[in-house]
C-alpha cells in the first residue's frame, strides 16, 4: 500500500470541541513529524491532541474495494464493474450533514480539475432521491450520485460522514479521509486563529497518489 505524509494537513476537526479551540491530529504520537506539528499548532493557541488512524481507515486501506450495485440519480445501474481499471475518488456523505455539503465547491474543484485525466468521482448518500434532489436544487455536487445507499453503508459499517475512500485500478483502497480536514491559520501572526478548510488539497494528494 502507497503511503502519503499528511503532516501538515490530518487534522480532524470535532465540531463539539469547537468553542475550545481543540483539535485532533491523526497519526503516532512518537514520530518526530508529528510531534513537531503539534507544538507548531499549540503555540497558535490550540489545544491539540494526537489521535490514531480512524477505525475506519484501519478497517479499509489495503483491501478491495467491496462490491456493489446502485441506481443513479436518472435510474441508471451503476456497479463496482464499471470502475475496474479506474481511479476513483467515492465520497460518502448526508444530505443531513453540514460539513458534508460544505465541501461541495472543493469536490467540484478537484472534479473540474482531474476529470478529463481519467479519474473517476463518485458519491453515496443513505437518503432517498427525493431528498438528495431536494438538497442538490440548492446545493451543487457534480460527482455520481447514488441515493438509498443505507443499506450498503451500514454493511460497510460507516455511520458517519463525510468519508472519502480513494481507490485505484485494481480496486484496492489506498486511502481513507474521515471528516473534514482543516489547517490553523492566523494572518500576519495578529489575533486569534482560525481554522482553514482545507479538503482540496487533501483530496487531490490522495487522489495523486494513486
Amino acid at each position: 500500500m502507497k503511503t502519503i505524509d499528511f503532516t501538515f494537513l490530518l487534522i480532524l476537526f470535532i465540531p463539539s470541541l469547537f468553542a475550545q479551540n481543540k483539535i485532533t491530529i491523526m497519526g503516532d504520537e512518537n514520530d518526530p513529524a508529528i510531534k513537531e506539528e503539534k507544538a507548531k499548532i499549540e503555540a497558535r493557541g490550540f489545544k491539540v491532541e494526537v489521535a490514531k488512524a480512524h477505525p475506519i481507515a484501519i478497517q479499509y486501506e489495503g483491501k478491495p474495494f467491496t462490491a456493489f450495485e446502485l441506481n443513479d440519480l436518472s435510474g441508471n445501474r451503476v456497479s463496482h464493474r464499471d470502475f475496474i481499471g479506474k481511479k476513483v475518488h467515492l465520497n460518502f456523505w448526508s444530505t443531513a450533514c453540514k460539513p458534508c455539503i460544505d465541501e461541495f465547491p472543493e469536490m467540484n474543484a478537484l472534479k473540474a480539475k482531474y476529470e478529463k485525466q481519467g479519474f473517476k468521482f463518485l458519491s453515496m448518500v443513505p437518503e432517498s432521491v427525493k431528498k438528495v434532489q431536494r438538497l442538490l436544487s440548492k446545493k451543487t455536487l457534480e460527482y455520481q450520485i447514488l441515493p438509498n445507499a443505507a443499506a450498503y453503508l451500514k454493511d460497510l459499517g460507516i455511520n458517519t460522514y463525510p468519508i472519502s475512500f480513494f481507490i485505484d485500478e485494481k480496486g484496492i483502497i489506498q486511502k481513507v479521509i474521515v471528516g473534514r480536514m482543516y489547517r490553523p491559520e492566523q494572518p500576519n501572526g495578529i489575533g486569534k486563529p482560525k481554522l482553514i478548510s482545507d479538503n482540496y488539497r487533501a483530496y487531490e494528494r490522495a487522489l495523486l497518489a494513486l
